[in-house]
């Protein structure tokens, strides 16, 4: 981050927070590259989570925050629960996923692997703005949790 920004997180410049939720977006890009083939690989609930663990092991703990993450009370789903999570809700190819609070992408990413069609919002402008970065081909709207249910699927082309 001192090396992109030429200065350090005392000046200002960037905080932790931007360099944790920078390491998450990268590994949604890398998930949305390689996910599948790792997954396919994998071939078993267990070996998915040991290479998943495997990734989120490589990213920094995250010791510190930014005055929009706690405006925003912001919390990252660690890799490795967000396989728990879409194995709980069971979601496939004919599944679209609802993610209020999208954050960084990386449980939208794990659904979006096993094939479920995602409507991502995010209210905080940081964040929204790494999720419109990520190429997903719809729209990110960005309204509060509480109106999510208004919040309409993509538009077949």
């Amino acid at each position: 981050m001192e090396i992109a920004f030429d200065a350090s997180d005392a000046s200002g410049a960037w905080d932790w927070k931007m360099a944790y939720e920078t390491c998450e977006g990268a590994t949604v890009l890398f998930l949305r590259k390689y996910g599948k083939a790792l997954f396919r690989k994998a071939g078993s609930q267990d070996l998915r989570l040991s290479t998943l663990t495997r990734i989120a092991d490589l990213l920094p703990t995250q010791t510190g925050g930014s005055e929009e993450s706690q405006t925003f009370q912001q919390f990252s789903t660690p890799i490795p629960l967000g396989l728990a999570v879409l194995t709980a809700a069971a979601v496939g190819p004919d599944d679209l996923v609802l993610e209020p609070s999208a954050g960084t992408g990386l449980l939208a990413i794990l659904a979006e692997i096993d094939g479920g069609s995602m409507v991502l919002n995010e209210l905080a402008e940081t964040r929204a703005n790494l999720l419109a970065r990520q190429e997903r081909g719809a729209p990110l709207p960005s309204t509060r949790g509480a109106r999510a249910g208004r919040l309409q699927p993509p538009q077949a082309a």
